[in-house]
């Protein structure tokens, strides 16, 4: 990262088993049960999988925005790190999201991102907008992994545009989910 890098991070302590946590977020198949993003579609694989170092995912955000990103790490049980291919006005962009056990049994989940806005103008909007992004996914990670029951409510359908290009957003979390 460059000198005019910014970063972002959030941390939540979960109740859930750490091997729990990882699985959900290494999973893209999972984020549509316990995200608010309306879709997540694997656009190339790598070497290594759907999941793996080297796939590249597109995800769109409830807002219908669509970012992409390649997985460039992932370390069993530790972290899960990605940087953006498109979709931000950013000239760097790397996501980690990291996995720790603690002593008594919990597991702290620990979400960065770090990026390097095209111009010095959006650095304060992008910083609030991702801050709010990576906050909201510890949350809704944990919740999912301490809650088995979130998991079993089905998968929302991928978002399609209406005629005018317009996006369905569709808010189906519980409500208790939403407030976060």
């Amino acid at each position: 990262m460059s000198d005019k890098s910014t970063s972002v991070t959030a941390a939540w302590i979960s109740s859930a088993p750490l091997a729990t946590l990882f699985e959900l977020v290494r999973d893209h198949s999972t984020w549509l049960r316990w995200t608010d993003i309306q879709s997540i579609e694997i656009e190339s694989t790598g070497g290594a999988g759907p999941n793996g170092v080297g796939a590249v995912r597109k995800i769109v955000g409830g807002s219908g925005a669509e970012i992409r990103e390649r997985i460039v790490e992932v370390v069993e049980g530790q972290r899960i790190r990605y940087e953006l291919v498109s979709g931000l006005p950013v000239t760097h962009y790397e996501g980690l999201t990291e996995f720790t056990p603690e002593a008594d049994g919990r597991t702290l989940v620990r979400w960065t991102s770090t990026f390097t806005p095209e111009t010095p103008e959006v650095t304060a909007d992008l910083s609030l907008y991702l801050g709010r992004v990576v906050r909201k996914m510890v949350r809704q990670v944990a919740l999912a992994a301490e809650i088995p029951a979130l998991m079993d409510r089905p998968a929302r359908q991928p978002h399609r545009p209406l005629s005018s290009g317009k996006h369905v957003i569709m808010h189906d979390l519980p409500r208790y989910q939403r407030l976060y």
